[in-house]
């Protein structure tokens, strides 16, 4: 009877060690993808994107050089995508007030994520802003942005609106 117990006891451990190891070599593990969109950024008055008397901002030669979404998506065992992480990198240029007068952005918040600034020129002007989300950015949809731009060094020009991102 001893002989024949530790014979089960022996395949049933050995059966129990291959289960084990047959779940670990099943089990896949998430994949992260990149995908990388080149995106435009127009900033809208409030309340006027979308409208008969939609009216773009003052704040817009700002984002003239446009900039990149970064999307990450985790990939499951099924196949299918889900959005973990959308970045926006906006790349900013200067702006003209009164026809002679140069600023240039000091502060961007979009849909309350805080930019942070990523990128400034030798003169210590941004050039580039960078966000965060933690979910799918919807191109061609409005979000509400705050602009802060300083023009000629010294005055403070504060646009509010809605910012539109596109492919471009």
């Amino acid at each position: 009877m001893k002989k024949l117990f530790k014979k089960f006891a022996a395949i049933g451990m050995a059966a129990m060690m291959i289960m084990a190891m047959g779940v670990t070599a099943f089990a896949a593990e998430s994949e992260k993808q990149y995908k990388e969109i080149p995106i435009a950024a127009t900033l809208y008055k409030d309340g006027t994107f979308g409208t008969d008397e939609q009216d773009e901002s003052m704040g817009n030669p700002a984002f003239s050089k446009g900039g990149v979404m970064k999307v990450w998506y985790t990939v499951d065992e099924s196949g299918d995508e889900i959005v973990t992480q959308t970045q926006i990198v906006l790349d900013t240029s200067s702006v003209t007030y009164m026809g002679f007068i140069t600023g240039w952005m000091t502060e961007l918040n979009i849909d309350g994520v805080q930019f942070e600034t990523t990128a400034m020129d030798g003169d210590g002007n941004i050039t580039q802003f960078t966000g965060t989300y933690d979910s799918e950015i919807v191109l061609g949809q409005a979000y509400d942005a705050t602009v802060n731009i300083s023009v000629g060094g010294f005055m403070p020009m504060n646009s509010q609106g809605d910012i539109v991102f596109t492919a471009q």
